[in-house]
């Protein structure tokens, strides 16, 4: 804890988060460090003190907060040392706290091609499933249920306690606890004056069910309200795509493109929406200028090469496949996409290799069911 401290205040950040656990953990001859030997001290510290706007200058005496998340993150931790019948915290239960849901270090460490799953094997031989700290939402969902609290919800505690609801709403989503998340957002847009946030939140939860049909019509309602707003934007033609409302998705992303911002992740999925409908001469210009545009930007490597493979450049599209991986070891997609390439090429072997690790990856989480359809057809080859 000391180390996070060091870091807050070197960069003066103000407060002690999630990532100044991380990076503390790398600095000091922690069991974290000695497995993750790839993780270089100096980028990290860069990463942390880009991450973080400058808070005030504090006092070197002084303490420094944790944020609410750092704060769950140490107790699950001891939730974790438990679950290994362990008599002390250690600093893989912490990272293991960490990476059990959304946030900036998953984020990292996933393009390193790290998640719970395999570095919890890393740890110990013991089988350690994910979970989530406790949340009381019984006590979150009585209080929106209340007559009392709709009553008086316009003055400061009421605010606060909404405000508090959104957070428990918003917490339950980062941890994949969609239904639970959407039920609490329902509970507040019952209530005529509630912001957009428990909209949104419930759109967000939704996809990441791949419950298109309720996520649909909250961000067409979302884009109609904000017209120039282009995240409602491309998570609308995202859900669009994958709906097959191909026409309607090219129809957003062409106004997207008109706008000029995120050209990259727009290019990109201009690109992959022509490549679900098999249009793949047409995709392949959008994916050369959505890596000309951000060439660090993964997806469209292995969006582009699995169109060369269908358009029969096969050479080159395992080269780009292999590029999109070198600059996101977690990308499940590529993995699957070299799966059915190694698939349609007889090798059985490396197909299901592939597309192990696109689950490892939380492919079927992400993007449904399609990996273990493939597993199962080609067992039966």
């Amino acid at each position: 804890m000391e180390q996070s401290r060091k870091l807050s205040l070197q960069f003066k950040h103000g407060f002690i988060h999630n990532t100044h656990l991380f990076v503390a953990m790398i600095i000091e001859d922690t069991v974290v460090r000695n497995l993750l030997p790839q993780m270089d001290i100096d980028e990290l510290k860069d990463w942390l003190k880009k991450l973080h706007a400058n808070g005030t200058v504090i006092d070197e005496m002084d303490s420094l907060p944790l944020t609410v998340h750092a704060e769950r993150n140490v107790r699950h931790a001891f939730l974790i040392a438990e679950k290994w019948n362990k008599l002390e915290m250690g600093s893989d239960d912490l990272l293991l706290s960490i990476l059990s849901y959304q946030n900036e270090v998953t984020a990292l460490l996933g393009k390193k091609g790290i998640v719970f799953e395999n570095f919890a094997r890393m740890v110990s031989s013991i089988q350690l499933e994910k979970f989530a700290p406790y949340f009381n939402v019984d006590f979150t969902k009585k209080l929106l249920k209340s007559t009392s609290f709709w009553v008086f919800k316009k003055d400061t505690i009421g605010i606060e306690k909404l405000q508090e609801a959104y957070r428990d709403a918003f917490d339950l989503y980062m941890y994949g606890h969609d239904d639970q998340c959407i039920e609490i957002c329902d509970l507040a847009l019952a209530y005529p004056n509630c912001t957009d946030n428990f909209k949104i939140l419930k759109a967000l939860s939704a996809i990441s069910k791949r419950d298109f049909e309720t996520a649909r019509p909250l961000f067409e309602m979302l884009v109609a309200e904000n017209p120039s707003n282009v995240d409602f934007m491309v998570s609308l033609s995202y859900i669009y795509g994958e709906s097959g409302f191909f026409d309607k998705a090219e129809i957003l992303l062409n106004k997207l493109l008109l706008q000029g911002e995120h050209l990259d992740s727009i290019n990109n999925n201009m690109g992959f929406n022509l490549l679900l409908q098999k249009r793949y001469h047409e995709a392949v210009p959008y994916f050369e200028k959505a890596i000309e545009l951000n060439p660090l930007f993964a997806y469209p490597w292995d969006n582009l090469g699995f169109t060369l493979y269908k358009l029969g450049d096969k050479q080159k599209a395992f080269e780009l496949i292999d590029q999109s991986l070198e600059l996101d070891r977690g990308n499940s997609y590529s993995y699957k996409f070299k799966g059915i390439m190694y698939m349609e090429e007889g090798d059985k072997e490396k197909a299901m290799d592939n597309f192990n690790l696109a689950l490892e990856f939380g492919y079927t989480k992400k993007y449904g069911g399609e990996v273990l359809q493939l597993m199962d057809e080609l067992a039966k080859r």
